[in-house]
């Protein structure tokens, strides 16, 4: 069974998370960088950039609805594209968000050190070091300390505006000699790192409570908020701090607070950048490290880096690992080359992820299916991929530079870890397959597709028990042969029976029924309309799966026509959670008849 993440995020902690993932460095520290670069407009790069995030994100919901996993572009970029592209995106996704997380205890350490006068590299370790920590002890916890930060943080930034709007100098925006298209484009292209945060956070979406609903109420909450914020935030900083000291400076913030309110401003504003710091270090390692879980999971990478612990359910080697790297990155790479390059590492991402919806839409994949759907398709995602590209070549030669550096490093690990290992089932074959007239693709992904649908969908306690309450169960006293129990339980279905043995003995179906060692699934959307049927069996002895060549003591037989087939995955997904309840399968087998068996299964839910 493949490590799964525990669900412990709700809508406010993602929220929390994306938006304290977007406010950092970007915000405090680039404004100074970009004004010098781009001239005083750069706060319209900063709303441009707000508005084209936004869109890309509508792509990124659509998968995320569909497949909530962690790693998640990278897992959409892999299920559309194939593993080879996956390994590209996957690394250069974690590689991305690590330099910005970088970028940000870079600040962090910056700001500490000067008003604490500790040694810098002292405070990269140190802060790096509880981070890393945090993480480690679980989701739930990092997410606590997340929405206080950000709660301080933008009430911080809050006040600043609504002083600091009666100070704006509205000289500091006149006889501008640089503002053109192109360098409104390329502002654009320099402070897309601030949004940067908001797609690490769809990484996040495997351990989202309700991934359905939270996710796009979550992020796209975020994005819009965010947007508004940083344009207003640094249309206040140029506005207010003098042009000469604006164009040299790498704190415009602390520098426009300190000269619209003075030392509290100073004190207001520093505070804040410490926390922005902070929830972004934080929240960048909790989402890079899950790119690595996912990469390792799909066998792409070493097994120790989806290690999780057990208590915890956290990705203990990815989360040090990445921790390692954003230290080694602080001591040897210069900012501005760390912002180039986050900044383009996002902007493909974007592109990727635009791709794999249009090839997801066009494969005609059965169990592909998005609660949120991209508007105008295909219209948005095309108009996406054409923008982040023209973006991306405006990030600058280095950036490519490294990028190609990033290729080359991710096709090796691919050519001599990934490709012997990794499944070979993706979308673009079942486009090709459809171009082609060709019947049917391996069917790898629809059946990975059924299991992440099953895993999003919940069901409410009382309909649960309702359906125990109502279901066949039987308990049989002997060693049984998978096929002689599937001819006893589909005597007692209220369906075509020969339909139904058709489905669970087909050939290559067997196996993929079988969930764990003590359990198997066999399930399946037969003819009819309003019919649904659940029969659970237990045999302490053993059902035996020849073809498979192994045993299990739980069956759950689970049958409904298609129009009830949103009831029938909820019922799949709370199966499948319940018997992950701790010391589940000990209880099972010491139920002593059929009524202990029903009550243990209401109880468990």
């Amino acid at each position: 069974m493949k490590p799964v993440l525990r669900r412990e995020l709700t809508v406010f902690g993602l929220f929390a998370i994306a938006t304290g993932a977007m406010i950092s460095s970007g915000i405090f520290v680039l404004p100074g960088i970009a004004y010098s670069l781009y001239g005083p407009y750069v706060f319209l790069s900063y709303a441009l950039a707000g508005m084209l995030a936004f869109i890309g994100l509508l792509n990124f919901l659509e998968l995320a609805t569909a497949m909530p996993r962690a790693g998640a572009d990278y897992f959409y970029t892999s299920r559309s594209l194939g593993p080879f592209i996956g390994t590209i995106s996957g690394i250069f996704a974690w590689s991305g968000i690590t330099l910005k997380s970088a970028f940000a205890i870079f600040g962090l350490s910056v700001v500490l050190s000067d008003v604490f006068s500790i040694n810098f590299y002292f405070l990269v370790l140190a802060l790096t070091f509880i981070f890393v920590a945090l993480n480690i002890l679980g989701v739930k916890e990092a997410t606590i300390v997340q929405v206080v930060l950000v709660t301080l943080l933008i009430s911080a930034m809050v006040l600043h505006m609504v002083f600091g709007i009666y100070r704006i100098n509205i000289v500091h925006f006149k006889n501008s000699t640089n503002f053109s298209l192109i360098n409104l484009l390329s502002g654009t292209a320099f402070v897309f790192v601030t949004y940067g945060g908001l797609i690490k956070s769809v990484s996040l979406s495997e351990e989202v409570k309700n991934p359905i609903k939270d996710i796009p109420i979550g992020l796209i909450s975020s994005i819009l908020f965010l947007t508004v914020l940083s344009t207003l935030y640094t249309f206040v900083i140029i506005g207010t701090v003098p042009p000469k000291q604006l164009g040299s400076t790498l704190t415009p913030a602390a520098d426009s607070a300190t000269i619209v309110l003075g030392e509290l401003g100073y004190f207001i504003v520093t505070l804040a950048s410490i926390l922005a710091f902070a929830t972004t270090g934080n929240a960048g390692i909790m989402s890079a490290s899950r790119y690595l879980f996912a990469l390792s999971r799909d066998h792409l990478l070493p097994p120790i880096f989806s290690v999780t612990i057990k208590k915890q359910a956290t990705p203990v080697f990815s989360i040090v690992f990445t921790g390692i790297v954003i230290v080694m990155s602080i001591v040897t790479l210069k900012l501005e080359y760390l912002v180039k390059f986050a900044s383009a590492t996002i902007l493909i991402t974007y592109v990727l992820g635009s791709v794999g919806v249009i090839i997801f839409r066009e494969s005609k994949i059965r169990n592909y299916a998005p609660k949120f759907k991209v508007p105008l398709y295909p219209y948005l995602p095309v108009f996406t991929v054409v923008v982040f590209t023209f973006l991306f070549l405006k990030a600058g030669i280095n950036a490519i530079e490294v990028i190609l550096i990033m290729s080359i490093i991710s096709i090796l690990v691919y050519r001599f870890y990934g490709k012997s290992r990794a499944a070979k089932d993706f979308a673009l074959l079942y486009v090709m397959k459809r171009i082609l007239s060709e019947r049917d693709a391996e069917g790898l992904l629809e059946t990975e597709l059924e299991e992440i649908v099953i895993h999003r969908e919940e069901i409410p306690k009382d309909k649960f028990q309702d359906v125990i309450r109502n279901a066949l169960i039987l308990d049989i006293d002997r060693e049984v042969e998978f096929s002689e129990l599937t001819d006893i339980v589909v005597e007692k279905i209220p369906f075509d029976r020969e339909e139904c043995k058709r489905i669970l003995i087909s050939s290559g179906k067997v196996e993929n029924f079988i969930i764990n060692d003590y359990f198997a699934l066999p399930h399946g959307i037969v003819g009819g309309e309003k019919r649904f049927f659940i029969g659970i069996v237990r045999s302490k002895n053993g059902v035996v799966f020849q073809g498979a060549g192994r045993k299990v003591v739980c069956v759950i037989y689970i049958f409904s026509t298609p129009d009830m087939r949103e009831f029938y995955l909820k019922v799949l997904a709370s199966i499948a959670e319940l018997v992950r309840a701790k010391n589940f399968w000990d209880k099972w087998q010491k139920a002593q008849n059929v009524d202990e068996i029903r009550k243990l299964l209401m109880k468990e839910k």
